[in-house]
Order: structure tokens, then C-alpha cells, then sequence
């Protein structure tokens, strides 16, 4: 259940604009495969019953949109705790979330 139901249109400052940018320079978004699904095969490990993001940029003319299944895990040594897949793209969706404020149209995690 989100926060806030219904249309919500919201517009951001120059700074966080900028803060954005970087993120996706910083994760080379655009590098980045299309698809990291269980269907995708580029999965090092899988998790079931985790949610997907579909995320779509279009910056300075150039345009992509990843599907990411957020059980597209790694794990660098048996004895370690499974990490998101590709990590990097992982920190951008959570940095997305962070810099928009995501958490004031749909609450807290409980």
C-alpha cells in the first residue's frame, strides 16, 4: 500500500537534477546490460520471490531502459552473504529513491 494514492506530478531543483546526472555517470548506466532477470541468464545467483524494477533514462540523447529482478544476487566466496546484481545499478535505483524522496509518496518500510 503507497502513502499517497492518485496522480502526483512533482518537479526538482537544479541541484538534485545534477545529483541525478552524476549518479548515472558515476553507475555508467548506459553501459549497463538490459536485462538482469532470471529469464536473462546473467544472474550469478538467483533469490525467488523478489521485486523487479524497470528503470528508463533519457539523457543527452541517448535512451535505455534495464529490468532489473532485484533476486540477481552475487556472491564473492561461499561463506559470505548474497549481494544485489550489478550492484552498481543496485546503489543508483537507491540513490534514485534517495534524492527524489521516493519514501513521501509511498511511507516508510515496516
Amino acid at each position: 500500500m503507497t502513502k499517497v494514492k492518485g496522480k502526483i506530478e512533482s518537479s526538482l531543483s537544479e541541484t538534485k537534477l545534477d545529483q541525478l546526472i552524476n549518479e548515472i555517470v558515476k553507475a555508467d548506466f548506459f553501459s549497463l546490460k538490459n536485462f538482469y532477470t532470471y529469464e536473462s541468464k546473467n544472474c550469478p545467483w538467483i533469490m525467488l520471490d523478489s521485486s523487479t524494477i524497470i528503470l528508463s533514462i533519457n539523457l543527452n540523447g541517448k535512451k535505455k531502459t534495464i529490468t532489473h529482478y532485484l533476486g540477481c544476487a552475487e556472491r564473492n566466496e561461499p561463506e559470505t552473504a548474497l549481494k544485489p546484481f550489478p550492484q552498481q545499478l543496485y546503489n543508483l535505483e537507491n540513490r534514485i529513491d534517495e534524492i527524489i524522496e521516493t519514501k513521501r509518496w509511498i511511507g516508510e518500510r515496516k
